[in-house]
């Protein structure tokens, strides 16, 4: 879970903003074509786009300006919290973009959950849909070779310069298939985020230094579950819990245990690409796990919990480390700082037998991406062009300052209405977002909340520890090529039952290799296999 644009959000987006920039004079009709080149001219200048590339009716200078009509694009948005049901201020950002661009465009959004139904039914249907945000780089491949997205080289060259400027170059190779781009790459900007966060607090409380090693992490966990941290006189507290899944304890304790975190590793005698879960470490650290949890260190709620529940108990003063992500104690911290001021989840980071190195994920997570259909792809680019420019992307997800927003003298963002620092309340907030840049040397959590404030400074932190790249951090897996494709679903679905089996003691540690075997034989051996190809592949482009 990760802040975008000063609010908490999942699946590690966060956004960084311009903290200035003003409107630009809008063309009229009626303008002479002498005037309407001035201002083109003067916009060129400026460095931003128009979009409305207006021509002549005659040669005579006195022939009047032939107006632009604006072209009409749309594009879907997974769930509604970017709605205001068309709102005065939306209103007034669509029509902002409209004469920067050119285009009309029409945000539509899906039902939580039914993105996916929605965006096939649009694709299959007569229904008009041009642009695609925040898709995987999976999904966009699956999307180009069932020729329903179309490759961008051409139009980002012609219409793309700001594209091509301010979107870092190490994303675009995931944006990238068979030699063309597929999508406009969204930039990731916390690109360590899975770790454990400690509370800090509970071990000045109990006077326990920063635990280094697995044996002192381990001391700081008993001491977390048994000698009263909260200081309530019972016995109420849990060690260790998570904000996720089972991955989520896998993700932050693997990089103690194997070479390569839960990431693949290079095996150099066989060169194959081998999945954690064979490696000898991989044992090793659901040995501890299980034994964590007989010793009731971890809260035993873990396997069946959902996030409501998670952030309920960490809110309860309850949790000593989460696993996941460390923007996920956020949330929670807010809560409880109300009735504990002192709490404070720090990053931490032990020293095993593994990497010992927080592992990094791509600088790209998702593309936006232009349909096959869209009868105007190049007005399209020249949209996304404009919110490529920190003036665009500032008014896409926060509208125009003085009008939706104020910035206080250190630059911080107060919106205009009921709330100054609730995006949920604000007039607008994010309709029109459609890209994601991390504009360097701007503010990147621009709203004065206690998240906001705590997110900057865990970040820091987070950064000043040591850090790797997984081997294959930019390969983008085409798994529909595979022949082990239509066996994947069942190869997962064995593993993590079987995982939540030895985990809760049903299976003993000692059986693993046998759960291993079968996982080969189910398809895993052919999976290795299509992996370890695509890898090579990858690598020796």
């Amino acid at each position: 879970m990760t802040l975008s644009g000063g609010v908490v959000r999942t699946n590690s987006e966060a956004i960084k903003l311009y903290t200035g920039g003003k409107a630009m004079n809008h063309w009229r009709k009626g303008l002479t074509l002498a005037l309407a080149l001035a201002v083109t001219a003067t916009t060129a200048a400026c460095g931003a786009k128009t979009g409305t590339d207006v021509q002549p009716s005659g040669t005579a200078a006195s022939d009047p300006v032939k107006p632009v009509v604006p072209v009409k694009q749309v594009q879907l948005k997974n769930g509604t919290t970017y709605s205001r049901n068309d709102s005065a201020q939306e209103k007034r950002m669509h029509d902002l973009i409209q004469e920067k661009t050119g285009v009309d465009m029409d945000v539509q959004f899906s039902a939580a959950g039914q993105f996916d139904n929605k965006m096939n039914l649009m694709l299959s249907s007569g229904d008009q849909l041009d642009v695609i945000p925040f898709v995987s780089p999976e999904k966009a491949i699956d999307l180009y070779k069932n020729d329903a997205i179309v490759s961008l080289d051409e139009l980002i060259e012609k219409y793309g310069a700001n594209l091509k400027k301010n979107i870092d170059p190490q994303a675009w190779p995931r944006a990238t298939f068979q030699g063309k781009i597929i999508g406009i790459p969204n930039e990731t900007a916390i690109t360590t985020p899975t770790t454990l966060m400690i509370r800090t607090d509970w071990l000045k409380a109990l006077n326990l230094p920063m635990p280094v090693t697995i044996a002192e992490f381990e001391n700081v966990l008993e001491a977390f579950k048994n000698k009263d941290p909260d200081k309530n006189g019972v016995n109420d507290t849990y060690a260790l819990s998570i904000r996720g899944d089972f991955s989520s304890l896998e993700k932050a304790l693997a990089p103690f245990f194997l070479p390569q975190g839960m990431n693949p590793t290079l095996d150099e005698k066989t060169g194959l690409l081998m999945p954690p879960e064979l490696l000898s470490g991989y044992k090793d650290m659901m040995t501890k796990l299980v034994e964590w949890n007989k010793l009731g260190y971890i809260w035993p709620d873990v396997l069946l919990s959902n996030s409501a529940k998670q952030i309920e108990l960490m809110t309860q003063n309850k949790v000593g480390v989460l696993a996941g992500t460390f923007s996920g104690t956020l949330d929670s911290e807010e809560i409880l700082v109300k009735t504990v001021p002192e709490v404070m989840y720090e990053p931490l980071l032990l020293k095993g037998n593994g990497i010992n190195k927080i592992p990094k994920i791509p600088v790209t997570l998702s593309l936006t991406v232009v349909t096959k259909r869209n009868k105007n792809p190049e007005a399209a680019v020249k949209f996304l062009d404009y919110l490529a420019t920190p003036e665009g992307y500032t008014a896409a997800l926060y509208g125009l300052e003085g009008e939706n927003y104020t910035k206080t003298s250190d630059g911080y963002f107060e919106f205009l209405g009921e709330d100054k620092v609730d995006h949920k309340k604000a007039p607008y907030y994010g309709k029109f977002y459609t890209i994601t840049i991390n504009f360097k040397n701007l503010l990147q959590w621009p709203l004065k909340t206690f998240s906001n404030r705590r997110m900057a400074e865990n970040k820091a932190k987070m950064e000043k520890l040591p850090s790797f790249d997984p081997i294959d951090i930019n390969v983008v897996y085409d798994k529909t090529k595979w022949k082990s494709y239509t066996k994947q679903n069942d190869m997962a679905t064995y593993l993590l039952q079987e995982k939540n089996k030895v985990f809760s003691g049903e299976v003993p540690v000692s059986d693993w290799d046998k759960v291993m075997a079968k996982w080969k034989q189910i398809g895993g051996e052919q999976s290795i296999e299509d992996q370890t190809a695509d890898y090579k592949a990858a690598k020796a482009k």
